[in-house]
């Protein structure tokens, strides 16, 4: 979703989540008569603290999009950010919400982060080959690295079936 859009409706149910809390507290026969003082506030009280939690999953998003973005930079700094650029194209290639990236750079940075000493990296980077490629070769990095330089120009994605 645009961020701009994204922006507007989180703030759009903020305010009707306000405006409820502000009603259910002011407007004395709003939840029916005999409702106690203590259920009332206890309703303002749910609404607004679901409107900041909801302000805070916007801010915590934007801070992850932040820092794939950080960490694919790092990765395309060359030594030293191979872990780096692995976790960003991992995040990228599985990450909900993440911007979306170009599938060959991911298979790129995937088919590097297969040759790491970390037995996690490994197994993380082959599952999303698999699922990016629809390709199910062993995590083997000169295998992927053969199949790769013979399908790179014409590989558009899993979801065009290649």
């Amino acid at each position: 979703m645009n961020p701009v859009a994204r922006l507007l409706v989180v703030a759009l149910i903020r305010l009707i989540l306000i405006f409820f809390a502000g009603w259910f507290a002011f407007k004395q026969d709003a939840l029916g008569e005999g409702v106690h003082i203590v259920s009332r506030i206890g309703l303002v009280l749910l609404f607004l603290v679901v409107s900041i939690l909801l302000g805070e999953f916007d801010k915590l998003r934007t801070h992850f999009a932040l820092l794939i973005g950080a960490l694919r930079a790092a990765g395309a700094g060359g030594p030293g950010g191979a872990a780096a650029a692995a976790a960003g194209a991992i995040a990228a290639a599985g990450g909900a919400g993440a911007p979306q990236a170009d599938p060959r750079a991911s298979v790129d940075i995937l088919i590097r982060a297969l040759a790491s000493d970390d037995d996690d990296t490994r197994d993380k980077a082959h599952k999303h080959l698999v699922r990016l490629t629809g390709k199910n070769l062993p995590a083997e990095t000169a295998l992927w690295e053969r199949w790769w330089q013979e399908n790179r120009d014409k590989f558009k994605g899993a979801a065009e079936g290649e």
